[in-house]
Order: C-alpha cells, then sequence, then structure tokens
C-alpha cells in the first residue's frame, strides 16, 4: 500500500494543468492577460515550495518548472511570432511545438546542472 502511495505521490498535477491551459490559451479562449497571472501565481508557488522545502531543487528541476518557464516565453515572444506572418493553424502549432520540445530540454537540463534524479525506486 506504502508503495503505491509514493507512487502516486511522485506524479505532478502542475504540469497537466499547464498543458490543459496552454492550447486554451494559443487558440484564443484565454486572455493573455489573466494567463500570465495564472502563470506568474504558478511560479510564485513553485518557489515559495522550493523556499519552504529547504532548497529542494526537485522543484526547480521539475516538469512543472519547465512547462512553466517555456510557458512564460512563449507568452513573452508571441507578438514575435505573430511578426512572421504565419497562418492561424501555423501560429499554434509554433507555440506548440515550442512548449512540448522546450519543456522537455529544459527540464533535462536543468536535471543535469542541478544533479537531480528523478528516478521512482518502487522496490524500497
Amino acid at each position: 500500500m506504502f508503495k503505491v502511495f509514493r507512487l502516486f505521490n511522485f506524479i505532478k498535477v502542475g504540469p497537466f494543468q499547464i498543458a490543459s491551459l496552454f492550447p486554451m490559451y494559443v487558440v484564443g479562449y484565454i486572455e493573455p492577460s489573466k494567463f500570465q497571472k495564472i502563470i506568474y501565481m504558478n511560479m510564485i508557488s513553485v518557489t515559495l515550495s522550493f523556499i519552504l522545502m529547504f532548497g529542494n531543487s526537485m522543484y526547480l528541476s521539475s516538469y512543472y518548472s519547465s512547462s512553466l518557464l517555456m510557458t512564460w516565453a512563449i507568452i513573452l515572444k508571441r507578438n514575435e511570432i505573430q511578426k512572421l506572418g504565419v497562418s492561424k493553424l501555423n501560429f499554434w502549432l509554433i507555440q506548440g511545438s515550442a512548449w512540448w520540445c522546450g519543456t522537455i530540454i529544459l527540464k533535462f537540463l536543468t536535471s543535469k546542472i542541478l544533479g537531480v534524479s528523478d528516478h521512482i525506486r518502487l522496490s524500497d
């Protein structure tokens, strides 16, 4: 029973929240200013979690943190992406691909830089 609890303890809900809100932002259902406030509040919560957990670097190298940073970068660069003059579908695909690939790359880079391993050990 304890092993199952530990497995669910390691499953992060945060990236799924961002992954579900991001497409709604991309297609325009959420205003950029409201979405930016959501992202900022989530970034503050990650920072507070990091501080309150005595500098546990797993918070900074998580998919959640990486997805927040990539979302923030895309929000800041949205106007520059629009200036490329692509169709709406391509605009959506560019943002979605940048978020997906950037989140994964940033996650692995921060894990390597901070020396964090995310292996779940169910045999313990």
